[in-house]
């Protein structure tokens, strides 16, 4: 399995669709629509929850409306 790496904007659409959307789908069609793994996106939500930021987070994964409903 390919390591990708995520920037910083990224996981933070990541983290507020998921709580856009979290009463009507679950974590496993939330990190489906977003193309990451749901534990990747768990971990994204717990961190931001515990400290409002999600550290380095260099990469190039734009947002997730390039994987939405394909």
């Amino acid at each position: 399995m390919t390591k990708h790496s995520y920037d910083k904007e990224f996981k933070e659409q990541a983290v507020q669709y998921y709580l856009d959307n979290k009463d009507h789908m679950t974590m496993n069609e939330i990190s489906k629509n977003l193309c990451i793994g749901a534990s990747t996106l768990h971990k994204w939500i717990k961190l931001f929850t515990e400290t409002g930021e999600f550290g380095r987070g260099i990469g190039q994964k734009s947002f997730y409306l390039n994987c939405l409903f394909y």
